[in-house]
């Protein structure tokens, strides 16, 4: 079947209601973080304080003096494991690089982390990405036991946050695959023995490449990840390159596998970023790439969703 004519499977959105939730037993939960920059370490411990189960913490970084300043540890970490990296492959090789393959693939389920800051753009946009994805995948205690509880199901693969909102303000086109990356990840999946991309127009991806996941899911390229030699030096282009690629490949390894997925969100982060989006379709500097037909459908979305709250 051809890749025009595969049909698209989409993750499941998740909005769990607030309220008490009782986190899964004897799950062995793994934790991968790449510290880059290590003054938002306190920061990153204090979400991961909001873990209620037991876990491994693996942490990278290309700096070795990094390991000394985690500190304090998260609480509920059993084990601390410290991986010296190149500075390649920005977050992405580390973590593929982070463990022994069947020590990777022993762990019920893993997060993947990172301390971003998009410097490069000069404004506030990373430190405000970086702190909707953290909320999204470690809002409270009840949120990631959550979270963890929809690993019950052995089929269920990858849960992402859903695309954030500082980012698809900036347009509906935002997210569209650019050529070279969506070239990339055919070819890697290829190599993988996998099916080629089903969504040619806009992927389905966890912008900023966070997210839980079932290793077992995105074993394919944990067993056969790129070397760092294969990533490029930096500066790095800002689309096209491996690291991007593989950023969009998760859920397509994870499907290819016969995995499902799902997106999560906190309801009262979506009802703020829902009214936000509004806000800025009605403001004068609305996107220029913005359609009338487009204009219509999010105001009328907007509208359902303030009056019946769906």
């Amino acid at each position: 079947m051809s890749a025009t004519a595969t049909k698209i499977v989409r993750p499941e959105l998740l909005a769990p209601a607030a309220g008490p939730v009782a986190p899964p037993d004897k799950l062995k939960f793994l934790v991968v973080a790449h510290v880059f920059y290590t003054d938002l370490w306190p920061e990153l411990q204090t979400a991961l304080d909001r873990i209620p189960v037991k876990f491994d913490l693996v942490v990278t970084s290309p700096f070795a003096e990094t390991k000394a300043k985690l500190a304090p540890l998260p609480k509920n970490m059993q084990r601390l494991i410290f991986h010296q990296t190149p500075n390649r492959g920005r977050d992405i090789a580390p973590w593929l690089h982070a463990l022994p393959v069947n020590d990777h693939l022993g762990y019920d389920v893993a997060l993947k982390l990172h301390t971003k800051k998009s410097l490069e753009r000069g404004d506030d946009l990373g430190d405000r990405w970086r702190e909707f994805l953290w909320r999204s995948l470690l809002f409270d205690s009840d949120r990631v036991a959550f979270a963890l509880n929809r690993f019950a199901d052995p089929m269920f693969g990858l849960l992402m946050p859903v695309l954030p909102p500082v980012l698809s303000l900036m347009g509906p086109r935002v997210f569209r695959w650019h050529p070279d990356d969506l070239k990339q990840c055919d070819q890697l999946l290829a190599r993988f023995g996998l099916p080629p991309v089903c969504d040619r127009i806009q992927p389905e991806f966890a912008p900023g490449s966070m997210f839980y996941y079932r290793p077992a899911a995105l074993a394919p390229l944990l067993k056969q990840p790129p070397s760092y030699e294969e990533f490029p030096q930096e500066p790095l282009a800002r689309v096209g390159t491996l690291a991007h690629a593989i950023e969009h490949m998760p859920w397509y390894i994870a499907k290819g596998c016969g995995f499902t997925g799902g997106r999560l969100i906190p309801e009262e982060m979506l009802k703020k970023a829902f009214i936000t989006y509004e806000e800025r379709l009605l403001s004068d500097d609305a996107p220029v790439n913005l359609t009338l037909r487009e204009f219509a459908a999010a105001i009328g979305r907007s509208l359902r969703f303030r009056v019946l709250g769906r």
